[in-house]
């Protein structure tokens, strides 16, 4: 796992990716404070990554104060998950062993328009990261999303008193989410999904296989038979 160590009770060492994702991500964003500090002034955020990869750093900042002092690599982007824009998942953490570089990989679906809501999602995946996928949403999940202030069903967490008592903050300082919610329902330069339920029919004798409509079936009044002229068999539909 590729990790970086980070002193506790003190402020905590940022790694070479961290100090790069904010001086970069941040670079024209109006403040004040170090590298490190907690800007007085409202960030300008031009990009959705940028305000997740502002809001994640500052959440790894919330776990060392907690006593997690070796954190992993994170980046974080906006995206629907592996099951797909009509799923009901609306964030996933990807492990590092499937980045070719080493970086857990965080995804937010871009139809949510909350930000405490995106930032309590968010929160959840980088517990995950913290302490490693193969936790699942167990014990050592559910401590440190516990001690984050979430609440809740471990698999579907939600904000705590505890989480907004330090997130809130954090969200007065990165600034408004610079996106606006995406309808997954709309239209895409996608092919277009096919909404016809094609029915399968195998022929008794041969085998042969085919799918169909059920407006054919209807038509034929359920009797089909196999198009292998040599056969003739019945189609046996379902």
């Amino acid at each position: 796992m590729s990790a970086a160590s980070l002193c506790l009770n003190a402020a905590p060492e940022l790694t070479p990716s961290y100090k790069s994702l904010i001086t970069h991500d941040i670079n024209n964003a109006p403040r004040s404070g170090d590298i490190n500090g907690e800007y007085k002034m409202p960030m300008t955020l031009k990009t959705r990554e940028q305000w997740l990869n502002a809001f994640t750093a500052r959440a790894l900042k919330q776990c060392v104060k907690l006593g997690y002092t070796e954190l992993p690599a994170i980046r974080c982007s906006i995206g629907f998950s592996s099951k797909g824009a009509r799923s009901n998942v609306i964030g996933q953490c990807w492990s590092n062993e499937c980045s070719a570089d080493g970086v857990f990989e965080i995804f937010v679906v871009p139809t949510l328009t909350d930000p405490a809501r995106i930032a309590d999602v968010l929160t959840h995946e980088i517990v995950h990261a913290v302490v490693g996928i193969s936790a699942g949403h167990g014990p050592k999940f559910r401590k440190l999303a516990t001690l984050l202030g979430l609440e809740g069903k471990m698999t579907a967490t939600v904000a705590g008193d505890a989480w907004r008592a330090w997130a809130e903050p954090v969200l007065k300082v990165i600034g408004v989410y610079p996106a606006a919610a995406l309808n997954a329902g709309g239209v895409t330069s996608g092919p277009k999904k096919q909404t016809t339920r094609m029915i399968k029919a195998e022929c008794g004798e041969c085998g042969f296989t085919m799918r169909t409509s059920a407006k054919w079936i209807d038509h034929t009044g359920g009797d089909l038979r196999c198009p292998d002229h040599a056969c003739g068999g019945d189609m046996i539909v379902g």
